[in-house]
Parts: C-alpha cells; structure tokens; sequence
C-alpha cells in the first residue's frame, strides 16, 4: 500500500512540476549597421515588454553597454540559441515609413519563472536602468 500511495505521489509531483513551465515567445528585428561597407547587421527584440515611447531602443547590446553586431540573421539566430531560444518562423514584411523589407524571425523558449525570459538586454534597458539608479 505504501509503494503505491508513493508512485501516486510521484506522479502528481511530476504533473505539477511540469505545468509549471510555459512557452514564451520573442521576435527579431533585422537592422542595419550603417556604415561604408559594412555588410553587419544588429537585431531589435520584441518579447511583448512595456516601452518608453515610440521611439525606444531595443537593439540588443552586450554587458558593456555596446551594441551587438552580427555577421548575418544566422549569427542572430545562433546568438539568441545559446541563451535558450529555439526558432518558429521567418517572414518578411515592409516598412511602412519607406516600403523596404523587413526580416522578422519568432522565437521560443519554455520558462519556469518571467525571471527566465530576459537573458538579454537591450538598449532602451539600459538606458531604464541608469535613470533609476540617478
């Protein structure tokens, strides 16, 4: 009798534990690095956060505050995969200001807690950060 209150037991602890996880969603933005020649690229990050204003930043950058620049969409892609991220879909669609095209890539990952969904920072987060500490 004991085994099996203990395999019960077990199993609702399983159950539990695992819909304690949940699928968050990003997409990446292509930019471009405006510079001659340059054939490099940065990445904006949606994952559906509160912005400033129109006119925020979400470019990633690294822990020194500079902006990440990739190689390609892949290099992104690779990027955002070493922090937990898996790839959905890729679409294109176009600027509204100038009509270019826009490479959008949707991304995953499955948390247990929101703490697990910024693994990254931005520049709009930043920039939140230094006028708290002000």
């Amino acid at each position: 009798m004991k085994r099996i209150l203990l395999i019960v037991a077990f199993f609702v602890l399983a159950i539990i534990s695992a819909n304690a996880q949940r699928k968050v969603y990003c997409q990446i933005v292509q930019g471009r690095t405006y510079r001659l020649l340059s054939t490099k690229c940065t990445v904006r990050i949606d994952f559906g956060q509160e912005t400033a204003n129109h006119f925020s930043d979400n470019r990633l950058i690294d822990e020194n505050g500079e902006l990440i620049e990739f190689n390609s969409m892949i290099d992104a892609l690779n990027y955002m995969s070493k922090l937990g991220w898996e790839f959905v879909q890729a679409y294109v669609t176009r600027d509204s200001s100038d009509s270019s095209s826009i490479t959008c890539w949707l991304l995953s990952k499955t948390v247990d807690e929101d703490n697990d969904i910024i693994d990254f920072k931005t520049k709009d987060m930043m920039d939140q950060e230094q006028h708290k500490s002000e």
